[in-house]
């Protein structure tokens, strides 16, 4: 069985999120997580989902509960609360 984390959120601007998102990159890859996608919702642009493999949901709820993430998503243009799913894939 393998866990993902999928999260969905509003930005102000796609355009100008996906470089932040990028930037913390070196935050995931500590967590061991791994990009599966990243997407615009096909209605709102400015809606992004994204899932990552992660190594367990203990680590996707430390994550999630990390220092530095509600400040990257802030500085990278994300305005709503962030939707996060933790899925156990059969």
């Amino acid at each position: 069985m393998s866990t993902m984390l999928l999260i969905t959120h509003e930005v102000r601007d796609y355009d100008a999120w996906k470089p932040g998102f990028d930037a913390n990159q070196a935050a995931r890859d500590a967590a061991g997580f791994t990009l599966a996608f990243v997407g615009q919702d096909s209605v709102n642009p400015n809606i992004v989902h994204a899932g990552f493999h992660v190594p367990s949901a203990t680590a996707a709820h430390a994550f999630l509960e990390s220092p530095g993430l509600k400040e990257a998503m802030a500085a990278a243009g994300v305005i709503s609360e962030l939707d996060a799913r933790i899925v156990e894939i059969a």
